[in-house]
């Protein structure tokens, strides 16, 4: 029995000698060791959410954010410049966190630049005032910024946009984007109304020199704009800002040649109507001159006219029969040393608007407004004048304020009619329209027999 257990003893030993060996064998060969199984996927955060727009690339929202500016861009520019009003900080990568370099800001109406990581960058923050133009944003979403006043988004590549969600917009500019009629209507469906003495103010187009509009608007757009209180812009050729007028296609048909209508000797013509400068027309002294030739409306805005030529301030020629209307905005004024300041040769003429006009010639018994038709002086403007303002058809005042004071002369004169509407004779009392020696109506004295050579009109 000592020698079975004996035996058993030697061949466990053996085994466990063979063994050894082989696990040594093993481990001296060259075969890479098993890699671990892959750690599972992470679980999403719950403090992000995908918001599915519907764009290439949706926007990963942070859940804890309440307000905010998300937008899908195409650009691949190295610095990105973004102007915003708020507190709040952007989201460059979107991951839907705040990350160590996204750090809360106070935004303060100064240009920025930024270096996006991702086509999709999300302004968390409840901004008044958002400026990013080409940036060759496709795609944006403004409806969790309730806040925002100011928008501009000039020079991107804009198909559509939703403005429904801001009621606080005051001033937006889309011109220059890929916006046609369809999807202009539904801005104009959509956009909050305004109150009306809170009117807002929408930039559709522009046809600045050098630059390329793709948007398309039409009447209806424009009927509901001005139903909601908006104001529909465009810029002109010059960058001036111009209103629509119920014109949804500003710049077609425009008349082509000379439009007979100078200001001092320079006439306005289809080639130098939009760039009326001191440069270009010497008479214009300081101020703005704008011409719109589809309507024939010449706008003064604190316009200054010397003229020391044999020439009038503004005149139309005999060739041009129709009517010419002057809008006036702030104080303006025409000095003409030896001629009319405004002479219309052909046709009628109408002065309009808000603002003043003062006339000032040096030479004796110069008619300083010269008109061979109608004249209608309306809209709540002031004028002034050294010397006779003469119609030879009819001379219409209404609800507007005139002051001549002239020489020998009638100082204002209807050779068919002359009428005040709307407003009265300040000054001289007793003053009364008759016809003086049935040649023309002029404002006779109280005595019947003496034009006036001074009067005072004031709207009621």
């Amino acid at each position: 029995m000592k020698t079975l257990g004996l035996i058993k003893k030697i061949f466990l030993l053996l085994i466990a000698t063979v063994t050894l060996v082989a696990c040594s064998k093993g481990s001296d060969n060259n075969e890479p060791t098993p890699k671990p199984d892959p750690k599972p996927d992470p679980k999403p955060n719950p403090e992000v959410k995908i918001l599915d727009l519907g764009w290439a690339i949706n926007p990963n929202i942070n859940q804890k954010e309440q307000h905010y500016i998300t937008f899908y861009t195409q650009s691949t520019s190295a610095q990105i410049e973004i102007n915003a009003i708020g507190k709040g900080w952007v989201d460059l990568n979107n991951n839907g966190l705040q990350d160590d370099d996204e750090q809360t800001q106070v935004f303060t109406n100064s240009p920025k630049n930024y270096t996006f990581k991702s086509a999709v960058v999300t302004f968390y923050g409840n901004f008044t005032h958002f400026i990013a133009n080409k940036v060759k944003i496709k795609n944006i979403d403004l409806s969790h910024s309730p806040a925002l006043k100011t928008l501009s988004l000039e020079r991107n590549e804009l198909a559509h946009l939703d403005l429904s969600k801001n009621i606080a917009l005051s001033e937006v500019w889309i011109n220059n984007n890929q916006i046609k009629e369809e999807a202009m209507l539904a801005i104009a469906q959509n956009i909050p109304k305004k109150e009306i003495n809170n009117k807002a103010t929408i930039f559709l187009q522009s046809f600045k020199e050098g630059t390329s509009e793709a948007n398309k608007i039409n009447k209806q757009v424009l009927d509901l704009l001005t139903d909601k209180n908006w104001e529909a812009k465009f810029y002109e050729r010059d960058e001036y800002k111009e209103s629509y007028d119920d014109d949804p296609f500003p710049m077609e048909n425009i008349p082509t040649g000379d439009y007979g209508i100078y200001i001092g000797n320079k006439q306005l013509t289809a080639t130098n109507y939009w760039k009326i400068t001191s440069e270009n027309f010497p008479a214009l002294e300081s101020g703005v001159i704008r011409y719109k030739p589809k309507k024939r409306i010449l706008i003064l805005n604190g316009a200054s006219i010397k003229v020391t030529e044999d020439t009038d301030g503004i005149s139309q020629t005999e060739k041009k029969s129709a009517d010419l209307t002057i809008v006036l905005q702030e104080n303006n004024k025409i000095y003409s040393k030896n001629h009319s300041a405004i002479a219309v040769l052909n046709g009628s003429l109408k002065i309009t608007g808000n603002g003043t006009l003062n006339l000032f010639t040096e030479a004796y018994l110069i008619r300083n407004i010269n008109v061979i038709k109608d004249l209608t002086i309306e809209g709540g403007c002031s004028i002034e004048s050294n010397s006779q303002i003469i119609a030879e058809k009819t001379l219409v005042v209404n609800r507007s304020n005139v002051y001549v004071k002239g020489t020998s002369q009638p100082v204002m004169v209807g050779v068919e009619a002359l009428k005040l509407l709307n407003c009265r004779v300040d000054s001289p009392k007793g003053t009364s329209i008759k016809k003086w020696q049935d040649y023309f109506f002029t404002f006779m004295k109280s005595n019947n027999y003496d034009y006036c050579t001074e009067i005072k009109i004031v709207a009621n």
